[in-house]
């Protein structure tokens, strides 16, 4: 059975709820798939009974750092010592990661916008050549809307530019760009819910109470 495994990012959870979709998916055609993911997210993978990755309860998530900008009365945007601390995070999962994670027992890497796998696969390319690394992302770039945000944008977007060239398939999942340009595959938003959790049309008009005036397309 051939393994895979995927690294959700820990930033929402918009990520690990089209993870999971996919990692059904997959399980459905046979893979073996493991996914990697810190909290919130990890919560929400163990309820759902994904395999985890042991790992997965040894590295921090990003996402208390972005809801305390988020939320925060000195909140500066993408500033530079707002990208420092996500670095941080990032290389000390990166080196946890490294220690409990053996790539190279897996036929393929999922990586979505996990910037740790990104990292480790910038670093070492050819160390890993032999694994088919597939990149799922919503965004190209990051565009700075402050001054302050300028600077940071610039180490971004160079990083972003070369993890692009590391990954063998690049799958976009966000609204129409002008991703192709980039080697990705502009496949469009993924699902979020498994074909059974659909509501059927007339269901969801009952619960909306909509009467016949309305459709649901």
């Amino acid at each position: 059975m051939l393994r895979i495994l995927l690294a959700s990012s820990s930033v929402g959870l918009g990520h690990i709820v089209r993870d999971r979709v996919l990692a059904y998916a997959l399980s459905d055609l046979g893979f073996d798939v493991e996914v990697l993911c810190s909290e919130p997210a990890l919560s929400y993978a163990r309820h759902w009974g994904l395999k985890i990755h042991r790992a997965s309860y040894n590295i921090e998530s990003l996402s208390k750092i972005y809801s305390e900008y988020y939320l925060s009365k000195e909140y500066g945007g993408f500033s530079l010592s707002f990208i420092s601390r996500v670095n941080k995070v990032v290389n000390m999962n990166k080196a946890r990661i490294l220690e409990e994670v053996v790539i190279n027992d897996y036929e393929a890497i999922i990586a979505d916008e996990s910037w740790e796998l990104m990292k480790i696969f910038v670093e070492k390319p050819t160390l890993y050549s032999g694994i088919h690394k597939i990149l799922i992302t919503d965004f190209l770039f990051f565009k700075p809307t402050y001054i302050a945000e300028i600077p940071s944008s610039i180490l971004l977007n160079i990083f972003l530019r070369k993890s692009y060239r590391v990954f063998d398939t690049k799958l976009y999942v966000g609204l129409k760009t002008a991703a192709s340009k980039y080697g990705f595959i502009d496949i469009g938003p993924l699902p979020s819910a498994l074909k059974g959790e659909m509501l059927g049309k007339n269901d969801a008009k009952k619960i909306l109470k909509l009467d016949d005036r309305y459709s649901i397309l």
